[in-house]
C-alpha cells in the first residue's frame, strides 16, 4: 500500500477581463468600475429610464489597475472585442450575465475554472451572443426581429470589433 500523498492546489478563480457600461440618452454612461476612483457600481444603480443600451466592454488597463483596489475579482485587461445591445425603447434592463463553471477531471478533481459573459434584449431570459473572455463569441439564439451586426475593421483583430445586438431594420 502507497503512503504517498500528493499536496493538491486549488484551481484559480477566473478573472475579471469584461465590465458592463450603460449608455444614456444625454451621451453619458455609468460603467460598472468609477473611471475616477476605481470603485466599482452596483447594476441597481442603473436609471433604465434613460437608457438606450448597455452591454460588455473589455477592462482598459489603467482602470484595472485603479479597480483592483477596491475588487475582490482579480482584474485583467485583455484585447477582446465588445458586445452591446440596444434597448430601442425599452424601459426595462437587458440580460447581462457573467457565468462561471469549472472543468473536473475523472477523479473529481478540479482542473480549470472559466467565465463566459452573456448578453441578450429586455425580457430574454438567457444569453443571445455569448463571449468566452478569450477572444471567442458565439451567438446561442436570435429572438424574432433582432440581428446581430458586427462593428469596427477585422483587418485589425479583436482590437475594436464589436458585436451589436439590434433589432432588425
Amino acid at each position: 500500500m502507497s503512503t504517498e500523498v500528493r499536496t493538491i492546489r486549488p484551481v484559480e478563480a477566473p478573472p475579471l477581463v469584461y465590465m458592463w457600461v450603460v449608455w444614456y440618452r444625454d451621451g453619458l454612461a455609468l460603467a460598472q468600475f468609477d473611471p475616477r476612483t476605481g470603485e466599482e457600481r452596483l447594476w441597481g444603480e442603473v436609471d433604465w429610464e434613460r437608457a438606450v443600451k448597455a452591454g460588455w466592454y473589455p477592462i482598459p488597463e489603467g482602470l484595472a489597475r485603479l479597480a483592483q483596489a477596491h475588487c475582490t475579482h482579480r482584474l485583467e485587461p485583455r484585447l477582446l472585442p465588445y458586445a452591446e445591445v440596444e434597448l430601442d425603447g425599452h424601459r426595462e434592463e437587458p440580460y447581462l450575465r457573467r457565468r462561471n463553471s469549472i472543468s473536473y477531471t475523472l477523479q473529481g478533481f478540479e482542473t480549470r475554472r472559466s467565465c463566459v459573459y452573456l448578453i441578450a434584449p429586455p425580457g430574454e431570459e438567457d444569453g443571445v451572443l455569448v463571449l468566452d473572455g478569450e477572444g471567442g463569441a458565439r451567438v446561442e439564439r436570435l429572438p424574432a426581429g433582432y440581428c446581430i451586426e458586427v462593428e469596427g475593421r477585422p483587418e485589425l483583430g479583436l482590437l475594436g470589433m464589436g458585436f451589436i445586438i439590434r433589432r432588425c431594420r
